[in-house]
C-alpha cells in the first residue's frame, strides 16, 4: 500500500491546496536542492516545494485516522509515548533473550575418573532437584546455587516488577483524575445547559407575552373598529329617517363628520325654541293661578314637565303654593331669613284668557 502511495505521488505530484506556500529557505538545508552551475536551473529551483510541510503533511495524511492531530504538541506527546513503548518492548525482548539462555540446564564441576593417574574434572548438569532458583521457566535465575545473594537478573527482575508496580499505580491514579475530569465537565455541561434552557425559556415566555398582548390590542382595535361602523351606521339611519320625516324637511341632515353648528349662548339665551327658555313665564303664570282655580292642575303639570321632563308624583297637591325660585331683587333681601311669600289675593279671571295672557 505505501509502495503503491508512494508510486503515485511520484508518478502524479499533487500538491493539496492546505499545504502552504513553498518559503525559500535562507541557507542551504538537507532539503532544498542541490545547487548546481546551470543558470538555466534557477528557475526552477525557486519553484520547489517545502519539503518540511510535504512529509508533515504526508505523514499525517498516513497516519490512522484516531491517530490524526492538528496539535503538534499532542503529536510530540504521541510519538514520545510511541517511542517509549518500543524501548520498553525491545528491553522485554532482550529479558526474554536472557531467560532463554539462562533456562540451560546449570552445570557444575566434578571430578570424573579418566584413564589416567591424575582425574579431570568436567561440568556435569545438576540434578533438577538440587537447583535450589529452579522456577517455572525451567532453569534458574542466575543466583548462587548456594542459596547467597541474588544474581543480576533476579536484581533487574525486581526493578521491573518495581516499576510496572509504579506504572499501574500511576495509571489507576490518573484513570480516577480523568474520570473526575469527565464528570466535572459534564456536571459543567449539563449546568450550562440548565442556563441555556432557562434562558430560552424565558425568551420564549416573553415571546409568547408579546404575542398575547399584540392579539389583544388587534383584537381590541378591530372592536373599536365595529363599533365606529355600528354608530355610522345607526347615525346614518337616523339622518335618514329625520329626512324622510316631514319635520326633518326644513333642516338636512348632517354628515357624521362635522359636529353641529351651535349658535353664540347669547343668540341661544334668545332663542324661543331653546329649552327651559320660557321658563320665567312658567313660573309667572303658575303663580298667577290661584290655588284653588281648576287650571291649578295643568300650571303643575306644565312646571314639574318644564323642570324635570316628567310629570308630579301621584299624590294630593299641596294647598299652599309652592315659593317662588326666583332669585331675590335685593343682598338684604337674600341676607334676611327665607320667608313663604303669601297667597296673591283671588282675581277674576275672564274665561277666554288663557295661560299664557297671565302677566
Amino acid at each position: 500500500m505505501y509502495a503503491a502511495a508512494a508510486r503515485r505521488s511520484r508518478n502524479n505530484v499533487h500538491i493539496p491546496a492546505s499545504v502552504p506556500a513553498p518559503q525559500r529557505p535562507k541557507g542551504p538545508s538537507y532539503a532544498s536542492a542541490v545547487p548546481k552551475a546551470d543558470k538555466a536551473d534557477k528557475k526552477r529551483d525557486k519553484m520547489l516545494p517545502d519539503i518540511h510541510a510535504y512529509r508533515q503533511k504526508y505523514a499525517q495524511m498516513m497516519m490512522p485516522e484516531d491517530e490524526r492531530s492538528k496539535d503538534p504538541e499532542l503529536d510530540q506527546l504521541k510519538q514520545a509515548a510511541k517511542a517509549r513503548e518500543d524501548r520498553m518492548r525491545a528491553r522485554d525482548q532482550r529479558m526474554r533473550g536472557r531467560w532463554s539462555q539462562e533456562a540451560a540446564p546449570p552445570t557444575r564441576l566434578l571430578p570424573q575418573t579418566g584413564d589416567g593417574e591424575k582425574p579431570e574434572w568436567g561440568r556435569v548438569p545438576v540434578p533438577a532437584d538440587l537447583q535450589p532458583g529452579a522456577d517455572m521457566r525451567g532453569g534458574t535465575t542466575g543466583a548462587d546455587t548456594r542459596g547467597g545473594t541474588p544474581g543480576p537478573v533476579e536484581a533487574e527482575d525486581q526493578q521491573e516488577e518495581e516499576r510496572r508496580v509504579r506504572y499501574e499505580t500511576y495509571k489507576r491514579e490518573l484513570e480516577k483524575e480523568r474520570a473526575a475530569a469527565r464528570e466535572a465537565e459534564r456536571r459543567a455541561a449539563r449546568e450550562r445547559d440548565n442556563v441555556q434552557q432557562l434562558r430560552l425559556q424565558r425568551i420564549d415566555d416573553e415571546r409568547r407575552a408579546s404575542m398575547q398582548q399584540q392579539e389583544r390590542e388587534k383584537l381590541e382595535r378591530e372592536e373599536a373598529a365595529r363599533e365606529l361602523e355600528e354608530l355610522r351606521r345607526l347615525q346614518n339611519r337616523y339622518a335618514e329617517q329625520v329626512a324622510k320625516s316631514p319635520l326633518g324637511k326644513t333642516q338636512p341632515p348632517r354628515p357624521f363628520q362635522q359636529p353641529p353648528e351651535l349658535p353664540p349662548p347669547e343668540a341661544r339665551a334668545l332663542d324661543p325654541n331653546a329649552p327651559f327658555a320660557n321658563i320665567r313665564r312658567v313660573y309667572q303664570a303658575v303663580d298667577a293661578v290661584p290655588a284653588d282655580h281648576k287650571w291649578r292642575g295643568g300650571m303643575q303639570l306644565l312646571y314639574c314637565t318644564a323642570l324635570l321632563g316628567r310629570g308630579p308624583p301621584e299624590e294630593d297637591p299641596p294647598t299652599a303654593a309652592p315659593a317662588s325660585p326666583l332669585p331675590p331683587s335685593s343682598p338684604a333681601a337674600s341676607a334676611a331669613p327665607h320667608q313663604p311669600r303669601p297667597p296673591p289675593a283671588p282675581k277674576p279671571v275672564p274665561r277666554d284668557a288663557g295661560p299664557a295672557s297671565a302677566p
